[in-house]
Order: C-alpha cells, then structure tokens, then sequence
C-alpha cells in the first residue's frame, strides 16, 4: 500500500494567517476504494505583546525617548519590522520600526510632546497590527520628571 501525499496550501511551510485548501491523492490499498473530500485549514493572526518602557523627562526641553519592544505571545519571539506609534493621550510623538528584538524607540523632538508625557504621566505604544499579528498596545511611565535647579525666563 502506498501513503497519500497531501497539500496544505500555497504556503505550506509557514502560511500567512487566513484560510488555504487541503488536498489528498496517491493513495493505493488492495483492500480499500479511497476517496478524497477537499478540506481547509484556517490560520489565525497571532497575538502579540507590546511592552513599553519607561522614560524620564524635561517638561521645558524636548528630547525624551520612548521605547516598546513587541512580541508573539505563542512563544514570546521577538517580532521584527514592524511599525510603533507612541502617543501621550491624543498627543502624536513619534514612530518607529521594530529591530530584530523586537525594540522600537524614538526621541520626541517637539517640547509639545514632552510636556504632554509629563502631564499625562505616561504615554501609549502602539502597534496597528498587520495581516499576520494582532494589534497591541502598552503603556510606558514616567521614572523621573527632571526639572532644571532655575527655570529659563521663556519657561515661565
């Protein structure tokens, strides 16, 4: 008797997440008729983890940089070029693409969103998901508000 030889898609190895064909043939036994139905496999997008850091700031100087680092929850693997937006509250502050661990962290340029991560106390990391991962978010803190010992006179 001989074994079947199946399909299992258009990407066999490692399918994209959505829904691909199965098919069976070859199959030879003396002592069966064998017939063949089509089926299907469903792959799920993957569940993802988004792990901001923390940050500390200047209310009156831009410069601080917000980091997060994404990962599969399935097996905690790093996920890698993959876009970060982080935000304080509505407040945009920058975007940036994951590495190969998965980090992702920019410097917010604009004294806005500085002083937006300090009155929020925080700020938001997100990820839009894609067709293979899930979205998800995480929210980084603040570690110190440094304030300078005099205050600039524009600052007041």
């Amino acid at each position: 008797s001989n074994a079947p030889s199946c399909s299992k898609g258009t990407k066999a190895a490692t399918p994209d997440a959505g829904s691909y064909t199965t098919s069976c043939s070859g199959a030879l036994d003396p002592n069966y008729t064998i017939g063949y139905v089509t089926g299907m496999f469903t792959v799920q997008q993957a569940a993802t983890t988004l792990k901001a850091g923390s940050v500390s700031v200047n209310p009156v100087k831009p410069g601080a940089t917000v980091s997060a680092t994404l990962t599969r929850n399935w097996d905690a693997g790093a996920i890698a070029g993959q876009s970060v937006s982080f935000y304080a509250k509505s407040t945009f502050l920058c975007s940036a693409i994951t590495n190969s661990n998965g980090a992702a962290s920019c410097t917010v340029s604009s004294l806005a969103g500085t002083e937006a991560i300090s009155n929020a106390k925080g700020y938001t990391a997100e990820f839009a998901g894609t067709t293979d991962y899930k979205p998800s978010s995480g929210n980084g803190s603040v570690t110190a508000a440094t304030l300078p010992s005099t205050l600039p006179v524009s600052a007041l």
